[in-house]
C-alpha cells in the first residue's frame, strides 16, 4: 500500500515528524524523515537546489532557490533592474521590461 501525507503548517512554532508503524503482532519502527521545503517562486521560473545538509535536529530543510532570467532574491521574487547591469551603448536609452512568469 502507498502512503500519502498532507500537512499545512497553522503557525511557526517548531514541530518534530515522526511516522510510527506497527505490524499485526505490535512491533513498531520509526521513522524521522528529513523534509525539504522549496519556497522558490516556481512560478518565476526557479528552480530548487537540494542542499547536501542533513537538516539538523529538526530534522527540515529549506533549500536554495536558483532563480530564472529576469529574477533574483533569496526566493526569486523581485523583478531584476535590467538597465542596471546593462551594457547599452552610450548614448542610448535603456527600456526594463517585466520578467517572464511562467
Amino acid at each position: 500500500d502507498l502512503f500519502s501525507f498532507t500537512w499545512v503548517p497553522t503557525s511557526h512554532a517548531p514541530v518534530s515528524l515522526v511516522f510510527t508503524a506497527n505490524d499485526t503482532s505490535g512491533v513498531g519502527s520509526q521513522l524521522h524523515p528529513l523534509v525539504r521545503l522549496c519556497a522558490c517562486r516556481l512560478d518565476k521560473n526557479a528552480t530548487c537546489i537540494t542542499a547536501e545538509e542533513d537538516g539538523g535536529e529538526d530534522r527540515f530543510l529549506l533549500e536554495d532557490c536558483e532563480c530564472g532570467t529576469g529574477w533574483e532574491g533569496r526566493l526569486c521574487n523581485i523583478d531584476t533592474n535590467g538597465c542596471l547591469s546593462s551594457n547599452c551603448p552610450e548614448g542610448t536609452n535603456c527600456t526594463d521590461r517585466a520578467a517572464p512568469n511562467v
